[in-house]
C-alpha cells in the first residue's frame, strides 16, 4: 500500500471517528488542524509517488537500452561470423547464405526483444499514469466532500444563530411590553 493510500485511509478513519453535530446525524464536527495535517501529509506523499513513477519510466529506458545492446551484440556476432565464413574460400557461397540467415534471424530476434521491451515500457507508463490519476481523484473527492460538509455545517450553524437571534428579539419585545405594563400600573397607584 502506498503512502498516499495510507493517508487517504487515515482521513477516512478520522472522518468515521468524528462526532456528529447537534443539528444533523449525517454531519460531523471536524478538527481543522488535524484534517489540515492529514492533507499536508497527503501533499508530501504525492511527490514521492510521482518519483516512484519516474523511476519506473527510467527503468523502461534501461530495458529498451538493454534490448538495443542485445540487438547490437547479435548483429555484431552475426557480422563477425559472416566475415569468417566469407574468408573460407571453399564454402564461400554456403557461408554467405548461412550468414544471411543468421543475420536475418538475429535481426528478427533483436527486433522481437525491442518490440517486447517497448510494449512492456508502454504498459508500465500507462499503469503509472492511471495509478497517479486514481490517487489524485481520491484526494479530490475527499477534499470536495470535506468542503461540502463544512459548508453545510456552516449553513446549519448560521440558521441556528438566526433562529436564536429572532427568539431573543421576541423575548425582548415581550419583556418590554411587560415592563411598560408594570410602569403603567405603578403610575396609576
Amino acid at each position: 500500500m502506498s503512502r498516499i493510500e495510507q493517508v487517504i485511509a487515515e482521513i477516512e478513519d478520522y472522518i468515521e471517528d468524528c462526532r456528529p453535530t447537534a443539528f444533523s446525524a449525517s454531519k460531523i464536527v471536524v478538527q481543522k488542524e488535524e484534517l489540515q495535517e492529514k492533507l499536508s501529509e497527503l501533499r508530501m506523499a504525492i511527490p514521492e509517488e510521482l518519483d516512484k513513477s519516474k523511476r519506473i519510466l527510467n527503468n523502461q529506458n534501461n530495458i529498451i537500452m538493454d534490448a538495443q545492446a542485445r540487438y547490437n551484440t547479435l548483429v555484431n556476432e552475426a557480422s563477425k561470423k559472416t566475415e569468417q565464413l566469407i574468408n573460407q574460400s571453399e564454402i564461400v557461397q554456403k557461408a554467405t547464405a548461412t550468414a544471411n540467415e543468421i543475420l536475418a534471424s538475429a535481426r528478427a530476434q533483436a527486433q522481437s526483444i525491442v518490440d517486447a521491451a517497448q510494449a512492456e515500457a508502454n504498459g508500465i507508463r500507462l499503469s503509472s499514469i492511471q495509478y497517479t490519476d486514481q490517487l489524485l481523484l481520491n484526494v479530490q473527492n475527499i477534499i470536495g466532500n470535506a468542503s461540502r460538509e463544512s459548508e453545510a455545517r456552516n449553513q446549519a450553524l448560521q440558521a441556528a444563530f438566526r433562529q436564536s437571534f429572532d427568539q431573543i428579539a421576541v423575548n425582548r419585545q415581550q419583556l418590554a411590553a411587560s415592563n411598560e405594563s408594570a410602569q403603567a400600573i405603578e403610575q396609576q397607584q
